[in-house]
C-alpha cells in the first residue's frame, strides 16, 4: 500500500511540474506574425482557423500529389521524397498542419472535423478542384482516410504510410488520461 501512495505522490508531482512548465513556457512562445512567416520557406494561406504554411514543387501542369505529415514532424519529413516525385512529373504540395511547423497554432480542439475543415479549406483556397493523390504519414493517415471517406470526389488515390490513430474522444490508457487532463493535454497538442 505504501508503494501505491508513493507512486501516486510522484505522479502528482510530475503532473504539477508539467503544468507549471506549460504555463511558464506557454507565455514565452513566439507569436506567429508577418515577420515570423516571412522567414518560412514557401508560402502561407489564410484559412478560417489561421494561416497554413505550404510549399509547391514540380511542374504546374503535373498531376497533384498532397503530402500530409504526422503528429510530431512538420512537412520537412518529406524532403527526400519531393525530388523523385517531381522527376516523375508530379506537382507536389506539402504543408504544415495547424499546430506544427510554420502554421498557426489556434486554440481549438484538434478533432476529426477540425482536420477535415483544414484540408478542405486548403484545397479550396489553393484552387485544387480536380481530384488529387493524397498521402498520409502516421497521424496524417487517419486524417487523409477520413477526408477521403467524406470527400471521395476530391481524391484520386489515397496512400497511407504507417498510419497511426489517436482517438482523442475515446482514448483509453495513459495517453487518453494525459490528453484529457486540463493543462497537460493542451501542452501536448501545442508541442
Amino acid at each position: 500500500m505504501r508503494i501505491v501512495t508513493w507512486i501516486g505522490l510522484i505522479l502528482g508531482c510530475l503532473i504539477l511540474v508539467a503544468m507549471v512548465f506549460y504555463v511558464i513556457v506557454g507565455h514565452k512562445l513566439a507569436k506567429f506574425d508577418e515577420a515570423a512567416r516571412a522567414k518560412a520557406p514557401g508560402n502561407h494561406i489564410k484559412l478560417s482557423d489561421g494561416y497554413i504554411h505550404y510549399r509547391w514543387d514540380g511542374p504546374d501542369d503535373g498531376p497533384v500529389i498532397v503530402l500530409t505529415h504526422g503528429f510530431s514532424t512538420p512537412n520537412f519529413i518529406y524532403e527526400q521524397n519531393v525530388e523523385p516525385l517531381v522527376e516523375a512529373g508530379f506537382r507536389v504540395l506539402r504543408f504544415d498542419h495547424y499546430g506544427r511547423g510554420w502554421s498557426d497554432r489556434p486554440s481549438k480542439q484538434y478533432t476529426t472535423d477540425f482536420y477535415d475543415r483544414e484540408l478542405l479549406e486548403l484545397f479550396d483556397g489553393l484552387g485544387l478542384d480536380e481530384p488529387v493523390g493524397l498521402v498520409g504519414l502516421s497521424m496524417g493517415g487517419p486524417i487523409t482516410a477520413e477526408f477521403t471517406a467524406r470527400h471521395p470526389e476530391r481524391v484520386s488515390r489515397l496512400f497511407l504510410f504507417v498510419p497511426a490513430g489517436l482517438d482523442t474522444n475515446g482514448a483509453g490508457g495513459l495517453s487518453g488520461l494525459m490528453l484529457r487532463t486540463p493543462g497537460v493535454g493542451d501542452w501536448i497538442w501545442r508541442m
